[in-house]
């Protein structure tokens, strides 16, 4: 593969983590079994769902977050969520522009690069993805990672490589 192809390529890849990390439902995740009773409880970004099913029959309900208890619709983790979700999405954006400008061999001018914008705004998705982890409510504490976090981590990595990758210059 050329590397004309790398940065772009990395850049799309990054843009559906983040978008799946954005509209996720999997960042929180707890999963009983008993030999009755299955029930899931699963905490994105933009809603809190819990579904059960017995033997009989099953059922899922969705929730807001100033129901959750322990938060507050104004909380730090509410608010790190929020922030989480746009700039996953803001940034995704950006990628595919970015690429489409790479692939198309066009190059912005400005005061600061499209890249470098990109650039940064994948790095700022690391600490966010913290925050939204290490602030979590004390009700949902029992609540293991899902896969919500892994795609943006790898979003937020491989947006920053892509972003950042440079054609080398052909003499």
């Amino acid at each position: 593969m050329s590397s004309r192809f790398t940065g772009p390529i990395l850049a799309l890849v990054a843009a559906v983590a983040l978008i799946a990390a954005a509209w996720s439902s999997r960042w929180l995740v707890l999963e009983l079994r008993t030999e009755t009773v299955n029930a899931d409880v699963k905490v994105g970004l933009n809603e809190l769902r819990v579904c059960a099913s017995t033997t009989e029959a099953a059922a899922c309900e969705k929730a807001e977050w100033r129901d959750i208890p322990g938060t507050s619709a104004a909380g730090t983790w509410t608010w790190l969520a929020r922030l989480t979700f746009i700039l996953c999405v803001a940034t995704a954006l950006g990628l595919v522009a970015v690429a489409g400008l790479a692939l198309a061999g066009v190059e912005l001018r400005g005061s600061v690069p499209l890249p470098s914008i990109v650039l940064r705004a994948s790095l700022a998705i690391l600490p966010l993805v913290g925050g939204v982890y290490y602030f979590t409510p004390c009700a949902l504490s029992q609540l293991e990672a899902g896969r919500g976090f892994a795609f943006a981590i790898a979003g937020a990595i491989l947006g920053a490589v892509g972003a950042g990758w440079r054609r080398p210059v052909e003499d």
